[in-house]
């Protein structure tokens, strides 16, 4: 009877060849969950800033043609005064605000005012360019007018 030696495990080829492949899978990988999240990020600041520019119009509808002059103006309460409210609280904020927040990787800008012009934009620009997002979006209050630019 002959004693045999029985080895367990992988051979150190085995284990570089797997490590390969984790790598190159890895390196397909993480440049289209970037390219996801930017669109993402992108999508969201279209649709706030839509929905921040209907809250402007709404508002101007139910107040005789002026604009809200202060952010709590939109906003419901006890952060702001509206009854009915504009805008909902942001869900991932500690403070209801929308002006000089950084949502979903963008930054806001609202103007505020009774009388608006067509140099009054809502912006929302990327806290960091090409990695949060890679376009800077505004939307004239007013009349609606989107323009977008490279960051």
């Amino acid at each position: 009877m002959k004693n045999r030696i029985i080895k367990s495990g992988f051979s150190f080829a085995e284990i570089m060849v797997v490590i390969a492949i984790v790598a190159v899978l890895a390196a397909i990988a993480i440049p289209s969950m970037r390219a996801a999240r930017l669109n993402a990020n992108e999508s969201a600041a279209r649709s706030m800033l839509q929905t921040i520019a209907n809250a402007y119009g709404s508002y101007a509808a139910n107040n005789n043609g002026n604009y809200p002059v202060v952010e709590a103006d939109l906003l419901p309460p006890p952060t702001g005064t509206a009854n009915p409210s504009y805008l909902n609280c942001p869900a991932d904020l500690a403070v209801c605000a929308y002006d000089g927040q950084t949502i979903n990787g963008y930054a806001y800008s609202l103007p505020f005012g009774q009388t608006l012009t067509l140099s009054d934009v809502v912006t929302a620009t990327p806290s960091s360019c090409n990695s949060t997002g890679s376009m800077v979006y505004s939307i004239i209050v007013i009349n609606g007018t989107w323009n977008n630019s490279a960051c």
